[in-house]
């Protein structure tokens, strides 16, 4: 079975990065401010990321709901920064698409935004159960 990248070899798309140990979303990290706060920003950075794939791929109702979806996680994830707004990760490059590769492409990002959705969830769900804790 291919990948969408060998279906879709001379087109680039950039991910975020995966969440990785040094992030500190581990559970001893999560219960500390200063180490939690690297996760949520990775966290965040993903989800903007996503959001802006996404809205490349705009002829769908379906995609219309995963950007409503992560605009609401956005929200719930706003970070105080100083006021900086920087990216961390470069935009996708979705310009030369052709249309018969947007179909591969979108299914190929709606994966993997599912394997850092199921992260994701794990870590907020982590977190709920820290602030649950603390108010006993």
């Amino acid at each position: 079975m291919s990948s969408a990248h060998e279906l879709v070899p001379h087109t680039t798309i950039s991910f975020p990065q995966r969440i990785e140990c040094k992030d500190r979303c581990d559970p001893d990290s999560l219960g500390k401010v200063p180490d939690s706060l690297q996760c949520l920003t990775k966290i965040r950075e993903g989800l903007h990321h996503y959001h802006k794939l996404l809205t490349r791929f705009s002829n769908s109702g379906l995609t219309a709901e995963l950007q409503d979806a992560l605009n609401s996680l956005l929200q719930l994830l706003l970070i105080e920064d100083g006021g900086s707004q920087k990216e961390t990760n470069s935009p996708a490059i979705l310009d030369n698409v052709q249309e018969w590769e947007k179909t591969p492409l979108q299914n190929f990002t709606l994966w993997r935004l599912q394997s850092f959705a199921v992260v994701v969830a794990r870590v907020l769900s982590h977190c709920a159960s820290l602030s649950e804790a603390s108010m006993i």
